[in-house]
């Protein structure tokens, strides 16, 4: 696929005998996998890294990565590790569906709503829409697995207007739970947010609901931001090259291919281990950078911790203005904020969480959003 709003553009180029080519990258064999975990958890305190997220690129292309990771327990501690997958759908069969599910893995799948709203942005490499594919792939899904499957639609502009009736649609296919995000490049004009609250109110029933799934838009809220929070919270993204960065919105750029990035960006490789010095040098200089742009005042409303480096990280990346992307990430929070604060399932920042993103590959045939969403 080549999701008009993905943040993690590249595309495969070839294949050379059982290596795939992601750029000028390799894809990371399990093994390499399972080290990187290992390395990130030497570096936390037993039993404090909360989940093992499989992105990419589409995870269910490498089936022999998924099988390697499930189960994974910080041998320290003891604790199983949850392990989240996040797919297009494209390739997720009613067998895969149950044998990861059965597993304990929980799958995101990418679902923008009906027909219309989905093929405006996720389409394949020949601009062909998927929605038709997608959907049959979750209706042969048997009830008891489709209810556990968590439906992830990605809000843009674009199809605002087909919100609530998206919504509603989404609510109406049999699962668990249905976590709107926003699209990540849209600056939200106020026109913009005016159609979206009046969306929101139409559809406030479904955010409610104790009958259907769970229907909540993900924001958060917290009366200050400093320093500390930036620095304790956030992924760590296990790259296709076996290095650790800061975010996915770096370990998924094509720019990996260059060693000047790599040096700007890496933490650490699967050889040396995560620096815990120079992750804490990068996140001071995130925070430095957001306080001297002007866009701490527009972090109190967010989409989250991971979201707000994510976000720094795709704006430093692309040359987007910080300061704007941030102005319209904070309206859009306090749309959300006012209009979605009494719904049940809505949670504080969780300023400290520990997460672990592995890359999967880019395929000509499916490539899945990672919409740091954490």
């Amino acid at each position: 696929m080549a999701c008009k709003y993905c943040y993690s553009p590249a595309k495969t180029k070839a294949s050379s005998g059982s290596e795939l080519i992601l750029g000028n990258s390799l894809v990371l064999t399990t093994r390499q996998a399972l080290a990187g975990i290992r390395k990130y958890m030497n570096c936390l305190a037993p039993g404090a890294l909360d989940k093992i997220a499989i992105s990419g690129g589409e995870p269910l292309l490498c089936p022999h990565l998924l099988r390697g990771l499930m189960g994974v327990k910080d041998s320290r501690s003891g604790n199983h590790i949850t392990m989240e997958l996040f797919t297009n759908g494209l390739l997720l069969d009613p067998e895969t569906a149950c044998f990861l599910i059965g597993g304990g893995v929980r799958i995101r799948l990418s679902l923008d709503g009906g027909l219309a709203t989905h093929n405006t942005n996720r389409v394949d490499l020949s601009g062909a829409g998927t929605f038709t594919r997608v959907l049959s792939n979750l209706k042969n899904i048997p009830p008891e697995f489709r209810r556990k499957i968590v439906l992830s639609p990605v809000v843009s502009k674009k199809r605002v207007r087909n919100f609530a009736r998206d919504m509603s649609f989404l609510c109406g296919l049999g699962a668990g739970e249905v976590k709107a995000s926003f699209a990540w490049g849209d600056i939200w004009t106020r026109e913009d947010l005016k159609i979206l609250k009046r969306q929101l109110r139409d559809v406030s029933d479904l955010f409610r609901s104790s009958t259907g799934p769970a229907c909540v838009p993900a924001f958060s809220h917290s009366d200050s931001i400093d320093q500390k929070i930036i620095c304790e919270g956030g992924e760590i993204s296990l790259g296709p090259d076996a290095t650790f960065y800061p975010s996915s919105a770096v370990s998924s750029s094509p720019l990996i291919s260059l060693p000047s990035f790599v040096g700007k960006y890496s933490l650490g490789n699967i050889r040396s281990g995560l620096s815990a010095q120079k992750t804490l040098v990068e996140r001071k200089r995130v925070y430095s950078s957001l306080k001297k742009n002007g866009c701490l005042p527009y972090l109190k409303v967010s989409l989250s911790i991971c979201s707000i480096i994510s976000r720094f990280y795709s704006c430093e990346i692309s040359g987007t203005d910080l300061k704007k992307a941030f102005a319209s990430a904070a309206r859009l929070g306090t749309v959300l904020r006012d209009t979605c604060s009494s719904v049940p399932g809505q949670r504080s920042r969780k300023t400290g969480s520990k997460a672990i993103l592995v890359e999967a590959p880019v395929s000509r045939s499916s490539h899945c959003v990672r919409g740091g969403r954490c």
